[in-house]
Parts: C-alpha cells; sequence; structure tokens
C-alpha cells in the first residue's frame, strides 16, 4: 500500500521520471508523487495519451496546471536520453511503461508505429 504521507517525508523535493508516463499507471503514479511534493517529469514514445474514455486526458491536464512535465523521449534510445534528460537532474525514476501481454517481448517494436 502507498503511504502517501511517509513518502512525503521521504520524496518531498524530488524530481521523478516516470517511463509510460502518459499511460494509466504513470498518470496515477505521477499524480502520486505531485501528492507527495515532487517534481514529475512524465515520458512516452508517442507524446499522447494512449487511450481515451478513461478520463487520462484530464489527469495529464491537472498534472501539467501543477507544473509537471511532459517529454517525447523513448528511454530505449540514447541519444533520446541524453536530449531529454541534459537540463533539471533527475533523481529517482519510476518505470511504468508497458509492453503488449499479447506481443512476445522479443517482438515489441522499440519505436512507436
Amino acid at each position: 500500500m502507498f503511504d502517501l504521507p511517509r513518502c512525503a517525508q521521504i520524496w518531498s523535493g524530488e524530481r521523478f521520471l516516470v517511463t509510460g508516463g502518459l499511460g494509466g499507471l504513470g498518470l496515477r503514479a505521477g499524480a502520486l508523487l505531485q501528492e507527495a511534493g515532487c517534481a514529475v517529469v512524465l515520458t512516452s514514445r508517442s507524446g499522447r495519451v494512449p487511450r481515451d474514455g478513461q478520463g487520462l486526458q484530464q489527469l495529464l491536464a491537472s498534472l501539467m496546471t501543477k507544473r509537471a512535465t511532459s517529454l517525447v523521449c523513448d528511454v530505449q534510445d540514447g541519444f533520446h536520453v541524453l536530449a531529454g534528460f541534459s537540463s533539471p537532474r533527475i533523481t529517482r525514476a519510476v518505470h511504468a511503461a508497458g509492453v503488449s501481454a499479447t506481443t512476445p517481448v522479443c517482438n515489441v517494436a522499440t519505436t512507436p508505429n
């Protein structure tokens, strides 16, 4: 169970990178981290919320009004990582990016379609 008061004591002021940051899990993680006093950088290969009708676009809008940063970045690509993270210092990371449950990992494309 996520203990927000305890996490706020430990992580307040940290800057978190959230991979898969525009998916449901990444956006929820970003919201919890913001509530704990953290700065949040949401990364996504596509730069867009992948699903409509789940309230994710509204959650992203709420996070952005509280100064979250959204960054198009494929964290599998070293050039993306170097270009994207040369500015504000990232102190911690949450990996919320996922792969399709119906496709073997070895067959997942490394670039967005």
